[in-house]
């Protein structure tokens, strides 16, 4: 069964895997790292599927919000219909949704979230990153929720603890009954690494 060991493989990989090059690169937005993540999704899925990198396959078969070319736009859009969700007449959609080569019903949802520190807490990107993730365990068999934590994030009133205490990895084991795999990683440059690949940037421009 290659879907389940590819979703196994995916899922150690986003929590704690080197597959992401720990995530330091130069983040500025959350779309910036859902880009990352879906593109090296992308990869894993040649690999562990076997089909060439350049393969029409892997656009129309892991697609992601705002892709960078008329290829993922046009792949996002063909998606439309497995990628909505509708719940109390409103509609849903994952940041990037993952189909199998198996078979039609082999679909996951990724939802990103990025916490960027500042003045205003992240309680609410949180809170919706999880209750999204439910919303598409109503369609689909299971989800991911990927939180990533800014390195580079100022703090201001509100702090925020990427490791889990005991209250919180027994949520998460709750959420993984519920068929919803719950993610919280640090992401990009630390402020050194911002500040050296700045330099670096304005150095190759001058």
């Amino acid at each position: 069964m290659k879907w389940p060991r590819f979703i196994d493989t995916l899922y150690t990989d986003l929590e704690n895997g080197r597959a992401f090059n720990d995530f330091r690169q130069s983040i500025n937005s959350e779309q910036d790292l859902t880009e990352i993540i879906a593109l090296k999704i992308r990869k894993l899925y040649a690999q562990h599927y076997g089909v060439p990198d350049n393969s029409k396959i892997l656009f129309e078969h892991v697609t992601f919000r705002n892709g960078p070319n008329e290829h993922d736009r046009k792949a996002y859009r063909k998606a439309k219909e497995n990628r909505w969700v509708f719940f109390h007449d409103v509609f849903y959609a994952p940041d990037i949704l993952i189909q199998g080569l198996d078979s039609d019903s082999n679909i996951l949802p990724v939802e990103v979230k990025l916490i960027k520190g500042g003045k205003q807490s992240p309680s609410q990107s949180i809170a919706t990153a999880i209750g999204q993730g439910l919303i598409y365990t109503t369609k689909y068999p299971q989800s991911i929720v990927f939180s990533g934590v800014l390195r580079s994030s100022q703090w201001g009133r509100y702090k925020f603890r990427t490791e889990a205490n005991e209250i919180e990895n027994n949520f998460y084991n709750q959420l993984k009954n519920m068929n919803v795999k719950v993610i919280l990683r640090e992401v990009g440059l630390t402020k050194q690494g911002l500040a050296e690949a700045d330099r670096m940037q304005w150095q190759s421009a001058s």
